[in-house]
């Protein structure tokens, strides 16, 4: 069995983490049990547990040193198997534990382990006019504006101004005004109220982020900086994503990819 005791970083973070260890799991047959997502199983159809353990009682068995934990951010990556062979309980954490050549095959499972329940966005507005937008032939090109914290981040190499996203939305009608008569509609994400430009083709959302997720996913194209965020929606929707990184705007379609995660 593997147990995730800790969690990294925020949702998407959490999730890429639990999908990595799960596809493990899976893979060499062992059950998987993931505590750290409790406050989040409440928005997905498919997410159960085996039994309650709850996180207060893991932090004091932990701190008794009833179990040990394999810390994945000070393990080599060749050490992988042989660490989690050890043991028939593997208590683990840490960000860096990664099998992507996994995660492509178990997709099926973890969309529908993930899938939004309907009621976060069955009367949602903007869902339902991004549907109604995709049913009528447009392409829904998700554009994440990911500020806040990104202003110090790396120091701000990702950081990009209204004037840049403005750019990214030119580029791309550029695009298909080459490749195709359909009209393009973009759909704004972001952690920060939006002050862009408004256009006739721009929809924002102003909805949760477990909402943004689902929305995310159900685009054409996604774009915008390096985040799990966009990795996320681009795995469980098999959305093609590119990530920017400069300010430069050049890319094209076929530089868009669908994440591993």
């Amino acid at each position: 069995m593997i147990v995730v005791v800790k969690g990294s970083g925020n949702h998407s973070n959490r999730l890429l983490q639990s999908c990595h260890f799960e596809a493990y799991a899976i893979e060499s047959q062992q059950n998987f049990y993931n505590p750290s997502l409790f406050n989040m199983k409440k928005y997905y159809v498919g997410y159960s547990t085996m039994f309650h353990l709850d996180k207060i009682l893991m932090k004091l068995l932990r701190t008794k040193g009833i179990f040990r934990i394999h810390d994945y951010d000070n393990i080599n990556k060749d050490d992988y198997n042989q660490e989690l062979k050890k043991y028939n309980m593997n208590f683990v954490k840490g960000w860096n534990f990664r099998k992507h050549e996994l995660i492509p095959k178990f997709h099926g499972h973890f969309k529908k382990k993930f899938e939004l329940k309907k009621k976060f966005y069955i009367n949602n507005l903007l869902s339902n006019r991004i549907n109604k937008l995709s049913h009528e032939g447009h392409i829904l090109v998700g554009v994440h504006i990911r500020r806040g914290d990104y202003k110090i981040y790396k120091k701000g190499i990702y950081y990009f101004t209204d004037a840049v996203y403005t750019k990214i939305m030119d580029h791309f009608e550029q695009l298909f005004e080459e490749l195709s008569e359909k009209k393009l509609v973009f759909v704004i994400f972001s952690n920060e109220k939006i002050k862009i430009r408004n256009r006739d083709n721009m929809q924002i959302s102003n909805n949760e982020w477990y909402v943004d997720h689902y929305l995310m996913s159900q685009c054409k194209y996604l774009i915008g900086p390096p985040s799990s965020f966009t990795m996320w929606a681009s795995y469980i929707g098999q959305v093609p994503l590119f990530h920017l990184t400069t300010n430069q705007i050049n890319f094209k379609l076929e530089d868009f990819k669908i994440s591993d995660l």
